[in-house]
């Protein structure tokens, strides 16, 4: 059997001191421990506050039956310990980090004042009628400990709309959309629509269509994220945007001179940033219009162009006043 070696770099869980002292103190029962500690494990393990974790998952990794374990959360969650919120499919638990409101505690539970024995009366009772003593502290030992939980009225944490799954494609589709507007809404949308793997797939291939469309070319003409959710948008009919004649023959004039050493700028994938760069480089000398046809050759003749040179440096601004300043000019040149 090859012997464990836990790594750092393998993935660890990180977790303030101060909560871990509080844990350390709570005087939590072992069932409590190991449903604290994967909750722990579940949330800070994946650097986050809260996850949507079912009986199940708790079960396998604590090895608890079902039962034990409903009742042991309920029992956490009363004592503030943790919180628990409705979820997708399931109850989504964190831990409430602000400790001194946990209902838990160390202490062993007090007997009644009247019925505290101290140790001298105990010894002495001892010597003179322990038969007396042995009957009064078996019968003190029947008695029910007295609740020491605090109230447990508890504020529920706001409620995440999303799966961990969904959260992630969330992110994707969020970080994808070109507007981006009323990102709660935008939320419920997506979990609304419950999207599986299939069926994000097509939605992500729906909003690139989208994004290189004629429709889309105008971004204020781009509806708002929960609104193409909920209309099914990517199932949309969507014209493909393509380049202007001008365009194709600013990206030709540079192919042929400088496509074989810089690689080609392709006319087939269209671009609404590359059309935008190339109307406004048209627009550096409107004095002299012409001047991108002599421009590509002249480079590709007169300059040592800087590493990883490409059509869209070239016709940037910075790149075009670089160049044409005469910084990357072939001294030999004539």
């Amino acid at each position: 059997m090859q012997e464990a070696s836990p790594q750092l770099e393998n993935g660890y869980t990180r977790l303030a001191n101060e909560l871990l002292d509080a844990l350390i103190g709570a005087g939590l029962t072992a069932r409590q421990w190991a449903v604290v500690m994967t909750i722990i494990r579940k949330t800070y393990g994946f650097n986050k506050t809260s996850d949507e974790i079912g009986l199940s998952q708790l079960s396998a990794m604590t090895g608890l039956d079902k039962s034990n374990l409903s009742r042991t959360v309920r029992e956490l969650e009363v004592a503030r310990v943790i919180n628990r919120s409705s979820g997708t499919h399931g109850h989504t638990l964190s831990i409430n980090k602000h400790h001194k409101q946990w209902g838990l505690s160390n202490q062993q539970p007090q007997l009644p004042k009247q019925q505290r024995l101290s140790n001298q009366q105990r010894k002495g009772c001892q010597n003179n009628n322990s038969g007396v003593v042995e009957s009064t502290i078996d019968g003190l030992s029947e008695q029910q400990p007295q609740n020491t939980s605090l109230k447990t009225t508890q504020k529920t944490t706001p409620k995440d709309n999303l799966s961990r799954s969904l959260r992630e494609r969330f992110d994707a589709f969020w970080s994808a959309y070109p507007r981006k507007k009323s990102k709660t809404a935008a939320e419920k949308a997506l979990a609304k629509r419950k999207p599986d793997e299939q069926l994000f797939a097509d939605i992500m291939s729906g909003l690139e269509r989208a994004k290189t469309s004629v429709e889309w070319l105008d971004k204020t003409y781009i509806p708002y994220p929960a609104s193409w959710l909920n209309d099914g948008g990517w199932m949309d009919d969507y014209t493909p945007a393509a380049y202007t004649a001008e365009q194709l023959a600013v990206m030709d004039a540079f192919n042929g001179a400088l496509g074989e050493s810089l690689g080609e700028a392709s006319p087939e994938v269209f671009s609404a940033e590359r059309a935008k760069a190339i109307d406004a480089f048209l627009g550096f000398r409107p004095k002299d219009p012409g001047f991108w046809q002599r421009y590509f050759p002249w480079v590709a003749g007169s300059v040592t162009v800087p590493p990883h040179c490409g059509f869209d440096y070239l016709i940037s601004r910075e790149g075009f006043s670089i160049v044409s300043g005469g910084q990357h000019t072939r001294k030999d040149a004539a």
